[in-house]
């Protein structure tokens, strides 16, 4: 996380299951919203509750995943990761 071109905060996430094709782009982006308590609904299907979506490129964001049980970082990502 960075803020003015300062880093602020270093943690693991997952970037997308790339072993489907789901993942994150790449670029520079900057935050247009902050939610808390949504629905988030991908173009591939389903609804995931989530307590907090911070969107920065469309329909991509960052998010909790309270669903998953497996550390973040995890390989286990690649193929069960978020959709993007």
């Amino acid at each position: 996380m960075c803020n003015n071109g300062q880093q602020l905060r270093i943690t693991a996430i997952t970037s997308g299951a790339t072993a489907y094709g789901n993942g994150t782009p790449r670029g520079t982006w900057h935050v247009y919203a902050k939610q808390r308590n949504t629905t988030l609904y991908p173009s591939a299907g389903g609804a995931y509750p989530v307590k907090y979506w911070v969107p920065y490129n469309g329909a991509y964001g960052v998010h909790d995943s309270s669903w998953q049980h497996f550390a973040y970082g995890r390989s286990l990502y690649r193929t069960r990761g978020s959709h993007g």
